[in-house]
């Protein structure tokens, strides 16, 4: 089966009604589902990081939900990359389809451990991994 996949990333640039527009028009070019970053930017770097406040800017996490049942609502899968266990949850109650582990948690195996256990496909990627650590 192809899964034809639209990344939402942070280009929404945290704006719910971008990504919406983003998510309506990925279906309009023929996507199957689309995914988005699930983050607390305090969950993955230090306070005062160069890249803090682009990072910060860009949550999505209390429109999760709202994200998910749109998506759903046209007919597409909505996945998901959780920053934290924490994040995987809040993936799950919002009722996503499926999980990715991105590569910068391929070693947090808790997390990963707790992403198997919901029973949701999830996808590993090892785009910033060393062979070793895959």
């Amino acid at each position: 089966m192809t899964l034809i996949v639209a990344e939402l990333g942070i280009n929404h640039g945290g704006d719910h009604v971008v990504a919406r527009r983003m998510i309506k028009e990925a279906k309009r070019c023929g996507c199957d589902a689309i995914k988005i970053q699930n983050y607390r930017t305090e969950e993955f770097l230090p306070r005062g990081h160069k890249d803090w406040r682009l990072f910060e800017r860009n949550e999505i996490g209390h429109h999760i939900y709202s994200l998910c049942s749109y998506t759903h609502s046209l007919g597409m899968q909505f996945g998901t990359t959780p920053a934290s266990i924490r994040g995987v949850d809040e993936a799950v109650a919002a009722g996503v389809d499926f999980l990715k582990v991105g590569s910068d948690n391929m070693l947090h195996h808790d997390m990963i451990r707790h992403m198997i256990k919901t029973g949701l496909p999830t996808w590993v990627s090892c785009g910033m991994a060393t062979r070793a650590e895959i």
